[in-house]
């Protein structure tokens, strides 16, 4: 039985890392995840937890995923989570476009397919991580900025924790 994944959502080309968490998944031979009707090789994690990556998919959606601990039989259609596909973020704008190195400075990004992420990050930099959010009224992400050293730093966006998209 699959009770939810982390992180839950990802882009159409898929490649997003996932760990499937339930119950019951120990002891397997040839684990599986099944996304809607495609199957991917998994790996066992812990006695409740198996991951695996996403493939690529033709269209957005929710698509239900199933697990096989032999590559055969997969959990049932009530004991599936659902993972979200989405289209990559577009992101048109930022601001401020800059701020005190001390951080601690909250820059909006504005664009297109922003929403319905499961994990927002901001990354600033090479290895400088911000928290965000979505802010579901304005449809923007909002990003606090991290403490940096003085001078310009690459802003990128992941709704997912995983695969991040250029800022600018």
């Amino acid at each position: 039985q699959v009770l939810s994944l982390s992180p839950n959502t990802g882009p159409v080309q898929g490649n997003t890392s996932i760990v499937a968490t339930g119950f019951s998944l120990a002891s397997g031979s040839d684990y599986r995840c099944r996304f809607g009707g495609t199957d991917v090789g998994a790996s066992y994690v812990t006695p409740t937890s198996v991951a695996c990556v996403a493939p690529a998919v033709a269209t957005v959606g929710d698509y239900d995923v199933q697990v096989s601990l032999n590559g055969q039989q997969f959990s049932a259609a009530n004991e599936v989570a659902s993972f979200g596909y989405l289209y990559s973020p577009v992101v048109a704008g930022l601001s401020p476009a800059s701020g005190p190195s001390e951080g601690r400075t909250l820059v909006t990004l504005s664009g297109e397919n922003l929403g319905n992420g499961s994990h927002y990050l901001c990354s600033f930099g090479s290895d400088a991580l911000g928290n965000a959010t979505f802010n579901v009224d304005t449809r923007e992400i909002l990003c606090s900025a991290p403490p940096l050293p003085a001078g310009a730093a690459a802003v990128r966006v992941a709704l997912n924790a995983q695969q991040y998209t250029n800022v600018g």
